[in-house]
């Protein structure tokens, strides 16, 4: 019985997954808008009004929420499986093929007008490295946290470690690896990122 069970849930993830791809994910134009922003609204833990681009792609919606006026461009991608959590705030701007990874217990937070450069990377778990008697990808995963605060901009190619706090209206410059606290204002650059402005809005 258990077996039948497990077969007719893969078969439906499957058909679900055939679904999503033909007649919602990659639809063009105002109507794909309209029936990306229909469907998904029924199955995230919260939305209000969102815009998803084509090639958008949302693993275990019910652990993600998207804030009033959010915009994902072109081949984003939100990861909550295995117990993620994502949150992103009103009038976020998110730009093409950034990915926002949570899966494996990480919680991803983004405050509100938070803009996103392409090809970013967040991922908000790590793979456990303890032992040398076994393959990393066999030893599981730590999972932390990531924090971006209200007006926070990161420029395109960078990426957000684990267990980072971005403070409010931030800025971290193109290309940039973040791996500890950025202060409010400040702009930070580099690898690893390190701030080379205290008041970047002054």
């Amino acid at each position: 019985m258990k077996s039948m069970m497990k077969t007719f849930k893969l078969i439906k993830d499957e058909l679900l997954a055939w679904f999503e791809f033909l007649f919602v994910t990659n639809i063009p134009g105002r109507s794909g808008r309209l029936l990306r922003r229909f469907y998904w609204s029924g199955k995230l833990r919260e939305s209000s009004f969102f815009n998803l681009w084509p090639g958008c792609e949302i693993l275990e919606p019910r652990n993600i929420t998207l804030g009033k006026d959010a915009l994902l461009m072109s081949g984003c991608r939100l990861n909550a499986n295995d117990n993620g959590t994502i949150k992103i705030g009103d009038r976020a701007r998110v730009n093409t093929n950034v990915y926002v990874g949570a899966s494996n217990g990480g919680t991803i937070i983004f405050g509100n007008d938070v803009s996103v450069g392409p090809n970013v990377v967040m991922r908000a778990s790590n793979h456990r490295k303890a032992s040398k008697n076994a393959p990393v990808s066999s030893q599981g995963h730590e999972h932390g946290t990531i924090v971006l605060e209200d007006d926070v901009w990161v420029g395109a190619n960078s990426v957000i470690l684990p267990n980072v706090r971005i403070g409010k209206g931030a800025v971290i410059a193109a290309g940039a690896v973040v791996n500890r606290d950025i202060p409010s204002y400040a702009l930070a650059a580099g690898v690893p990122a390190k701030v080379v402005k205290e008041d970047c809005r002054g």
